[in-house]
């Protein structure tokens, strides 16, 4: 890994074209998810060190189709995350689920390269992003 890199702000896209985001206890498509989330984030994430600092997360789910219940969706990937990108998922202080229709309008500020080669395959995805939290934010 490259000492010069700085690890955050990080973000990475989950993509749902073939896996929709478990946002429910069915035990079978809860692990499903949470395989896929493992996987794309190890993917994504190669080369760095867990992190071990408090962080604010983002997660926003851009479909077609049926809406998620978003704090259920939200608690499967970020469980998902842990010991690939945080060591625990108490570190996580702010988590943001935001869901979104694909075909929607959009005022985006700050594109990332993931975010935007995201929307040009434009297939559902799940765009999280992983930030330094600041305790002196409110």
């Amino acid at each position: 890994m490259d000492p010069n890199k700085p690890l955050l702000p990080f973000d990475f896209v989950i993509d749902c074209s073939r896996i929709t985001p478990c946002s429910y206890n069915n035990k079978k498509a809860k692990g499903r998810w949470k395989q896929h989330v493992a996987s794309t984030a190890r993917e994504a994430w190669a080369g760095r060190s867990l992190l071990l600092m408090p962080v604010d997360a983002t997660y926003t789910y851009f479909f077609r189709g049926h809406e998620l219940d978003a704090d259920n969706f939200v608690k499967h990937t970020q469980d998902a995350m842990t010991r690939v990108i945080w060591d625990d998922d108490r570190q996580v202080r702010s988590a943001a689920p935001r869901i979104r229709p694909l075909d929607g309008t959009f005022r985006l500020a700050g594109l990332t390269p993931v975010l935007a080669a995201a929307f040009v395959r434009n297939h559902p995805f799940v765009h999280v992003r992983i930030n330094d939290h600041d305790s002196e934010t409110l």
